[in-house]
């Protein structure tokens, strides 16, 4: 059975990851501290039921043009998700032994209505 959930606006890129870390590592914390506090919200207001057993996600990247690269996007906003499926107790882990796959899909962009779409599977 499938779960998903859905974070409105796009996420951070591992660029803007990168070049917060560069200014001050406290300034990036805050950065990657923030954008998972934002995906937590998400996973509790969707009601997101816990995870039992390994999972295979798939995240849908829509962004509103096609101007950031897709390692640029995956990068920053993948470490979110899963860190905040763990720290909202609906994954225990995100290690290897927990997470099987992990598929990255970029639709074509939709200027008005930029999200991300989460699909969880258990495997």
């Amino acid at each position: 059975m499938k779960s998903y959930f859905r974070i409105e606006g796009r996420l951070i890129g591992m660029n803007d990851v990168i070049a917060a870390y560069c200014s001050h590592r406290m300034k990036g914390h805050s950065l990657k501290r923030k954008e998972t506090n934002r995906c937590s919200f998400e996973i509790l207001r969707s009601g997101l039921r816990d995870f039992k057993n390994p999972v295979k996600v798939t995240i849908r990247w829509v962004e509103p043009n096609n101007k950031r690269d897709i390692d640029n996007i995956a990068g920053g906003g993948t470490k979110c998700i899963l860190d905040a499926l763990c720290e909202t107790g609906r994954l225990q882990n995100d290690t290897r032994a927990w997470v099987k796959e992990l598929h990255h899909i970029f639709p074509t962009p939709e200027p008005a209505n930029p999200h991300v779409m989460v699909d969880i599977e258990e495997v």
